[in-house]
């Protein structure tokens, strides 16, 4: 098992590897001048030729990847032409925010998800199944920032519960539970479609789970039934959900990017929306980088987790390395 972690883990190298030539390729053939489009249409002939030897633009492509390659694995993501400072400095603060609001939002979908999908599954074909992968329908279909807007709209300008923006109160700071304050309404935002699909999908996997033979035999030896779903059913069926929940990482931070332009949470979403409006092509590739390589670590380990979850798949990775 530990070689297969390590090779697990080793074969995630050249994805990342494939993932930076991805996005330098990505910004590379966006049609136009990066230098014109950051200094403007008024620019000079001899500004613009400055900004792109200075951006290295005038070089060869691979000459180009190189560079930037030597920049990344020093922890340098590049400098904004537009801002006038370092990205790390810009955007790292800002991704951390991001994934306090994207962890915050997978637990909201994954434990709401499991326990309305273990519900309607223990209840199947009740008004309350029904009830509640109605709504899980309803919520799938709607997006996200239409989602933030009723939120806001509801509980933030008529009823007042919550803040309209930002991340901490400006006048009063008060530490974490000013935060998740904040936090709750762009989580619950971000969460709901994924929220949405984990439900019905936990639904599906527990109803065919109860149809395995084994939950026979466990409930002919007078098993409860709290014992023998939350135990053995709910257990084997959490493989395919983890996988699932992984991949809705992905979605949640795509998802937060609008939720982080409604509430204004200053996020890597927020960052990515200001740099499209004003051509900072340097932080529109640091910023997808970030987002792509967290998406690769976390199915990196939510394969790992799957692995350590099924005895199956143990035993057949230790017979195949027989």
């Amino acid at each position: 098992m530990t070689r297969f972690f390590i090779n697990r883990i080793l074969s995630t190298i050249p994805v990342l590897l494939g993932v930076t030539i991805f996005v330098f390729l990505l910004i590379q053939l966006i049609p136009g001048d990066p230098a014109k489009s950051i200094l403007g249409g008024d620019a000079t002939a001899e500004a613009v030729e400055s900004l792109r030897e200075e951006m290295g633009l005038n070089e060869s492509m691979i000459v180009q990847y190189t560079s930037w390659m030597g920049q990344l694995l020093q922890g340098d993501l590049g400098y904004s032409h537009t801002l006038h400072t370092p990205i790390t400095e810009e955007l790292l603060p800002r991704f951390l925010n991001s994934m306090i609001l994207t962890v915050a939002s997978l637990l909201i979908c994954v434990v709401l998800g499991v326990v309305l999908g273990l519900i309607s599954a223990l209840r199947k074909g009740s008004i309350l199944d029904k009830a509640s992968m109605g709504v899980a329908l309803i919520g799938a279909s709607m997006p996200v920032f239409w989602i933030a807007l009723m939120l806001m709209w509801l509980f933030s300008l008529e009823m007042g519960l919550f803040p309209v923006s930002g991340m901490y109160n400006m006048r009063s700071p008060g530490g974490w539970m000013d935060l998740l304050h904040h936090l709750i309404l762009p989580a619950f935002a971000t969460a709901t479609v994924s929220l949405a699909v984990i439900a019905r999908l936990t639904r599906s996997t527990i109803i065919d789970t109860l149809q395995k033979d084994y939950v026979k035999y466990f409930q002919s030896f007078g098993l409860s039934k709290s014992k023998i779903n939350i135990v053995h059913v709910l257990r084997n069926s959490l493989p395919p959900i983890i996988n699932i929940s992984g991949m809705q990482v992905g979605y949640l931070m795509g998802g937060a990017l609008f939720s982080e332009v409604v509430f204004n949470w200053p996020g890597i979403g927020q960052a990515l929306y200001v740099a499209v409006t004003s051509n900072d092509y340097p932080t529109i590739q640091a910023g997808i980088l970030l987002i792509a390589i967290t998406f690769v670590i976390v199915n990196l380990i939510v394969d790992l987790l799957n692995v350590w979850l099924s005895p199956k798949l143990q035993d057949s990775i230790k017979s195949n390395a027989g």
